[in-house]
């Protein structure tokens, strides 16, 4: 009887760790490469800014998560991008001032200089497998340091 025992608790253990992985197998829990979700936000930026600076604001709308684009539309979009351009003009250059990696997000503050002042960029980017998407773009006149939780919490 004792035999039997061992074999049901051996077989239930194997039942258990098969289930176990083909449940995690069809789950997507990539929580990310900080490190690479990091360069590829910091690409989406760059290229963000490029669409900006040719003013086509369209574009950058579709770097939106499908959340961002529910939420505004692309009307509505465009046309407060084409006020922001109007009021700050091209961007120049910018200082990375903070950054905070979070599972599956991005977060990037920038002290920017535009054609026409100096700003404060804050930029939030959904991550899936190195890809990202736009969460949030906020371009507001001054310098304004960022707070502590996105004080270079990602890794360099």
């Amino acid at each position: 009887m004792q035999f039997q025992g061992k074999i049901w608790m051996i077989i239930r253990t194997i039942f258990f760790i098969l289930l176990s992985a083909i449940f995690i197998s069809g789950c997507n829990f990539q929580a990310g490469d900080f490190y690479q979700d990091r360069l590829a936000s910091e690409d989406a930026t760059h290229r963000l800014r490029k669409l900006y600076n040719e003013q086509r604001f369209s574009e950058i709308y579709d770097l939106g998560t499908p959340q961002m684009r529910e939420s505004v539309s692309r009307e509505v979009f465009v046309q407060s991008a084409t006020e922001s351009y109007a009021r700050f003009g091209q961007f120049k250059k910018a200082t990375e001032a903070g950054t905070a990696c979070l599972p599956l997000q991005v977060r990037l503050v920038y002290l920017s200089e535009y054609e026409k002042g100096k700003v404060t960029e804050k930029l939030a980017w959904a991550m899936s497998h190195g890809r990202a998407e736009l969460i949030m773009f906020n371009i507001s006149e001054g310098y304004a340091p960022p707070t502590e939780e996105i004080k270079n919490q990602c890794p360099s």
